[in-house]
């Protein structure tokens, strides 16, 4: 079974709270984000996850890892990273992510 990596920034300026919506109907307490603050969670495939930050917003976990950033006016899924130059103008290689997850990022 393959594991999906959920991260979640907080870049308002309030708390965030994250929640993993269970089967039965009831949410389990995952973090509190306090601006700045982040989190890396790893979930499965069809789960259901809850960012509550001044509003709901679920989150269906599909294959493919994700960053979420928490904003002022809402929750904002990350598509692709895009690599910065460095100073000595080479390019960045493919981003893979450290731990978890299969292929490279997302």
């Amino acid at each position: 079974m393959s594991h999906t990596i959920l991260v979640f920034v907080n870049v308002s300026r309030q708390d965030a709270f994250v929640y993993l919506n269970q089967a039965d109907d009831n949410s389990l307490f995952v973090a509190k984000l306090a601006a700045g603050q982040s989190t890396r969670q790893v979930a499965n495939a069809g789960e259901i996850w809850n960012v509550t930050a001044g509003d709901a917003y679920p989150i269906k976990v599909g294959e493919k890892n994700r960053v979420y950033l928490i904003g002022t006016s809402g929750v904002y899924e990350v598509d692709a990273p895009r690599a910065l130059p460095s100073e000595g103008g080479a390019a960045s290689g493919d981003f893979d992510f450290p731990v978890g997850g299969q292929g490279s990022w997302p």
